[in-house]
């Protein structure tokens, strides 16, 4: 006669114990079974029971891989770390706190891949509950940013940083539910996302395929972004039933983006005597808040009409600077010897609104056929008109005196525009509105065009401020 075998799992607890103690009270009672009787035909064995299902459990993995080659595009491709890693595959733990109370835990923690995620959720029966986040993951990108012929051989040019990139994206949040009878079901939730790191870019260049001798072309040069953003987003949603047929929807979204991310590009990788490397980096910048509020209705008068409202009302308001500059290195201050194809201290902005309104009644008078006539109507904000630079300046003497013992700035000297000295060094330039009066502009370059000018102001008059 066969002993009894049992088999025992890992990696989860909880009930598993009672599948232990069974075990050993089948290996207990073989001596028993193997000689005689406990009493006349009467059996010991009683009847096996199922287990109860799993409330608590944690899984548990390791793993790794040895590799040649590129590394970094393995990574890219498959998504994982070309190392050893492990960690918690998933977890479960819930625990009753009372008789309506209950924690529940849910996540999952894989070191060397840098992916981690934990929930945790408090619940209150009939009343509503609260709920917490953490998730980071990570993802690679081969950052190998350029191939050229160079002095008839092919070169192959990675970024001066390394070519194994990486960006992290990162979510913190918090929810609250409200659930009560008889009352409004509203929700909140706040998240703060983040990415950083850096990542690969394709980028047209100026690289020298033929090496000294050879004219500078267009070609894909090696490059890659630099990334630092943040983003906050602020949620209200509150839903509602009247009258038994009719269900409320309420919300409003507060969201707010800083960026401040760069492109960072290597022209001339070849580096030749001719034409050295030269390092570009762009920067670009971008704050952005952003309001929505909506609401929506559905009415179900009976199976056959169903009437549905909506509204939304969008505002944005958004920033963005930069500044294009090339030098020796990454990063370089600004040289007005290199100032070819960039820019500096560029700014800018926008605002935008919008309106939307929805009508939709459902009908099926027969069956198979449903008919739904719809009304949207739109209403958005129009763009800022455009205005011309007529290129009037009028300066007190004393600015006069104390902008001409300024130096130049770099910004002058790049655009040529003296009036930048002065924003640049904190003098305010006041700008007028005038009335146009629909004439044509001339502009005045020669003692020609200045006597054209007079004609005109001798027709039409002088320009005036609007009021």
């Amino acid at each position: 006669m066969k002993k009894p075998t049992c088999f025992i799992t890992g990696s989860r607890f909880g009930k598993r114990i009672s599948t232990i103690l069974l075990c050993a009270g089948l290996a207990g009672s073989y001596s028993l079974m193997a000689g005689e009787a406990a009493s006349a035909g009467k059996s010991t064995v009683e009847p096996a029971q199922e287990d109860e299902p799993f409330q608590n459990w944690v899984n548990l993995s390791l793993g790794g891989l040895i590799l040649g080659g590129d590394e970094a595009q393995f990574k890219q491709a498959n998504h994982n770390s070309s190392t050893v890693n492990g960690g918690i595959e998933d977890m479960h733990y819930e625990k009753s706190l009372g008789k309506k109370t209950q924690l529940t835990i849910d996540g999952h923690a894989i070191i060397d891949n840098t992916d981690y995620k934990v929930k945790l959720t408090l619940t209150q029966q009939d009343v509503g509950y609260i709920s917490a986040g953490y998730t980071l993951f990570r993802t690679w990108y081969d950052g190998n940013g350029g191939f050229f012929p160079g002095n008839g051989v092919n070169a192959f040019y990675p970024p001066t940083i390394g070519n194994e990139l990486a960006l992290d994206r990162q979510d913190i949040w918090v929810e609250l539910g409200l659930r009560m009878a008889n009352l409004p079901e509203i929700t909140l939730r706040y998240d703060h996302l983040t990415r950083y790191g850096q990542k690969d870019s394709t980028e047209w260049g100026t690289t020298i395929p033929g090496g000294t001798l050879g004219d500078p072309q267009r070609k894909i040069v090696p490059s890659f972004y630099d990334i630092n953003e943040k983003r906050d987003i602020l949620t209200a949603d509150a839903k509602q039933t009247f009258f038994g047929n009719t269900e409320l929807n309420l919300g409003m979204r507060f969201e707010y983006n800083n960026n401040n991310d760069s492109l960072n590009m290597r022209n001339y990788p070849e580096n030749t005597t001719a034409h050295p490397t030269r390092y570009i980096t762009q920067d670009n910048q971008l704050s952005m808040d952003m309001l929505n509020g909506h609401f929506s209705s559905v009415t179900r008068f009976n199976d056959q009409y169903w009437l549905t409202v909506g509204y939304s009302y969008t505002s944005m308001n958004s920033d963005i600077g930069g500044s294009r500059i090339q030098g020796l290195n990454y990063n370089s201050p600004y040289i007005a010897a290199y100032r070819t194809s960039g820019f500096l201290n560029l700014s800018g902005g926008s605002v935008a609104a919008d309106q939307v309104i929805n009508f939709n009644l459902m009908c099926t008078p027969i069956k198979d056929l449903t008919i739904i006539p719809s009304l949207r109507t739109r209403n958005p904000d129009q763009p800022p008109p455009v205005y011309r630079h007529i290129g009037l300046y009028g300066y007190r003497f004393e600015t006069l005196e104390r902008m001409a013992a300024l130096a130049p700035t770099p910004l002058e000297q790049a655009e040529g525009l003296e009036q930048l000295r002065a924003l640049e060094n904190g003098i305010p330039i006041r700008v007028v509105l005038t009335d146009y009066r629909g004439r044509t502009h001339w502009s005045v370059d020669s003692p020609e065009d200045a006597a054209m000018v007079e004609t005109l102001i001798a027709r039409d008059g002088e320009l005036v401020p609007l009021p």
